[in-house]
């Protein structure tokens, strides 16, 4: 929903922009929002009104408008006339976030110059690096960070630009915040890293990236959850493979004990399954019930699985805390075509 919200308010302000324009009529009110909209800077020098009352609906100023479509000369005759560069809008935003979001290097560039706030933050927590990063608007990001941008500050959720920028896999923008000094391994509200959130995104680009600026690869988020283990039981193949490459520990294990593998297996992801084995991955981890990877493949009806663990020399005859063997369960289940792999491979 906020998605939409923020796509309505970029399309809003970017309606009727245009460049070199005039406004016919008089120097009223009613036409200083399309004054704004086509550049016509005599209209702004002539305005005797308030230049800094809200022009529509979402409460945006004339300089909020002049931001969005990029129209210095119109933004500098405002400054010139002492409006107030840092009004917020009814949801809190800035010119200079208008201006971040739609890209406009030099809006905001020039409201840099004016003294605009790049730590003003809209209802959300996020700030004009944020929305920039959002977007991709790599230009944007670091004319910010030259402005001396907070570039680990975070929103409502513990999320900074870094994070969002990950999570919308905007490479670019990636490397550049990490070369304006944005701490790679900081964590949101849930202990999710920028790999981490874009590993869960499925943006395998982000997380190359993220890896190649020497993220960690193995940092929990509060469950225990590493990113490896995330992508391996939601079957998020090419990340997965990426992780390994990048060296992630395939034997951490949640705060259930689980691994990578055990979730793997238990959700039924056989190329996962297969490319942990031949990454070495321990066949025989047991999670807190004493459950190996082999026993929730055979109760979850994962016979291919139970093959390539067995064919990984995965101890077949352990118990779990319950005093379960693979077989006993598979006997309780009734899965056939898996007692008969257990038995050939020697169960008991």
């Amino acid at each position: 929903m906020k998605k939409v919200f923020v796509f309505m308010i970029f399309l809003f302000s970017m309606m009727a922009c245009s460049s070199g324009g005039s406004v016919k009529g008089g120097i009223t009110t009613e036409n200083l929002l399309n004054a704004v909209k086509v550049g016509d800077v005599e209209f702004i020098k002539a305005y005797k009104g308030d230049l800094d009352q809200s022009l529509n609906y979402q409460g945006q100023t004339a300089l909020h408008i002049a931001a969005s479509c990029g129209h210095i000369d119109v933004i500098n005759a405002l400054i010139e006339r002492k409006v107030d560069v840092n009004t917020g809008d009814n949801s809190g935003w800035t010119a200079l976030m208008s201006a971040a979001i739609n890209g406009e290097a030099n809006s905001v560039k020039a409201l840099l110059k004016a003294k605009a706030d790049t730590e003003a933050f809209d209802k959300y927590g996020e700030t004009a690096l944020m929305k920039a990063a959002h977007d991709g608007h790599t230009d944007v990001v670091n004319v910010l960070i030259s402005g001396n941008a907070d570039v680990n500050a975070i929103n409502k959720k513990g999320e900074t630009a870094l994070m969002i920028a990950a999570m919308e896999g905007m490479t670019n923008t990636i490397y550049a915040l990490v070369m304006g000094k944005a701490d790679l391994d900081a964590v949101n509200k849930n202990g999710d890293t920028a790999l981490m959130l874009g590993a869960k995104k499925g943006k395998i680009a982000s997380v190359r990236t993220l890896i190649s600026c020497k993220a960690d690869l193995d940092k929990a988020d509060k469950n225990g959850e590493t990113a490896l283990m995330f992508v391996a039981k939601e079957g998020l193949f090419g990340i997965v493979k990426v992780l390994i490459a990048g060296k992630a520990n395939v034997d951490l294990a949640n705060n259930n004990g689980e691994t990578a593998l055990i979730l793997a297996a238990k959700k039924g992801q056989e190329e996962i399954v297969n490319a942990l084995i031949v990454s070495k991955a321990d066949v025989n981890a047991v999670e807190n019930d004493g459950m190996t990877a082999l026993m929730w493949a055979t109760g979850n009806g994962h016979a291919y699985i139970v093959g390539l663990l067995i064919s990984a020399k995965a101890d077949i005859n352990i118990k779990s805390k319950s005093g379960f063997s693979a077989l006993n369960i598979a006997n309780v289940e009734g899965n056939v075509e898996i007692i008969k792999l257990l038995k050939k491979a020697g169960a008991k």
